[in-house]
């Protein structure tokens, strides 16, 4: 589905706002990265120590059945053919677009990064003596990691629209955090959970709104300075300890927000009738999600789970690069 749906939203208007297009329809992704960990906590790790297979059945059915619907309804829909003046796709050389060499070098690294913080979050929580949450409350929390990267992806998709007047950008900008708010404070309320919460949500969602609204609202200059912000969360997060190191590392899902759709737009420039073969490949760069854990779960072993997550901040080294040069299109001689 990545393969098609990435590049699809990109083409179906003008290049300058790709990005923003993409960054709107990760942000519907990410709704359901920050469901799944609520219901996850709900339906499997309530109350109990040891999860056994028959505590995951239920929820693998629900989502079995739920992309079924989903493959139904996409069957009747009736979407637009994307066709190329130059349909000729013979002669495709990796080595004529360094961009996207790059660009897939960066979405490993991306992916791995944003997996390895989310995948060791609980055991963090569960183990660090200065934070020592129970699995169940560890386990919602991780719904705020993936909840801020749906906040940012809204919030990108308005600030790197440039058909939108600078009045209108600068309301919906400043919308998205304040619903965000509302919500968090809202269930904290019902819920009569700790007002720290909402506090220290407002604090990384606040540092997140003052870097986009300094940033040259340009795909390239967000992803570097989300990039250094995501290092500078994680050096937080392993050097302190308690609340500050807790929302440090759950902030970091904020400034993840915006990295896979403006390194996928960055990546795939000037392919044109090469689009769906660059996209193919940076999809297969996604196993960096799978390989850059196994790595953080070494240094964890190693040196502790909290300055394991080294391992994420070195990936984050390399996308301030290529948001910073990498990225940079070098039209081939012939194509």
């Amino acid at each position: 589905m990545q393969v098609a749906a990435n590049p699809y939203v990109v083409v179906l208007g003008s290049e300058s706002t790709a990005a923003s297009r993409l960054n709107l329809a990760q942000g519907f992704n990410s709704l359901g990265h920050t469901l799944a960990p609520l219901f996850g906590a709900w339906l499997i790790l309530q109350n109990v120590r040891t999860v056994d297979v028959a505590r995951v059945q239920l929820p693998y059915l629900l989502l079995a059945l739920t992309l079924l619907l989903i493959a139904v309804v996409f069957y009747f829909l009736k979407l637009p053919d994307i066709q190329y003046d130059n349909p000729r796709r013979e002669g495709f050389r990796l080595r004529h677009y360094p961009h996207l060499v790059l660009g897939a070098a960066a979405i490993f690294c991306y992916v791995g990064a944003e997996i390895s913080v989310g995948s060791f979050l609980v055991n963090y929580f569960t183990s660090d003596s200065s934070i020592l949450l129970d699995t169940k409350t560890a386990g919602s929390y991780v719904a705020f990691y993936w909840g801020g990267a749906m906040v940012g992806r809204f919030i990108g998709a308005v600030t790197l629209d440039d058909k939108l007047s600078a009045e209108r950008r600068t309301l919906l900008m400043a919308l998205f955090p304040m619903l965000a708010m509302v919500v968090v404070y809202t269930a904290v309320q019902i819920q009569e959970l700790d007002k720290s919460i909402a506090l220290g949500f407002g604090a990384v969602l606040l540092l997140n709104y003052a870097a986009f609204r300094l940033s040259r609202k340009t795909p390239s200059a967000l992803l570097s300075l989300f990039a250094l912000c995501c290092m500078a969360l994680l050096l937080m997060t392993m050097s302190t300890g308690g609340k500050i190191a807790l929302w440090a590392v759950l902030g970091v899902g904020l400034f993840n927000s915006i990295m896979w759709s403006n390194i996928f737009t960055l990546a795939i420039a000037g392919l044109k009738q090469y689009t769906s073969y660059g996209s193919s490949l940076l999809v297969m760069m996604i196993a960096g999600g799978a390989l850059l854990p196994l790595l953080q779960g070494l240094a964890a072993d190693a040196i502790g789970v909290k300055y394991g997550y080294i391992v994420p901040t070195l990936a984050y080294a390399y996308l301030v690069f290529y948001g910073w040069k990498g990225y940079q299109v070098k039209t081939p001689d012939t194509v």
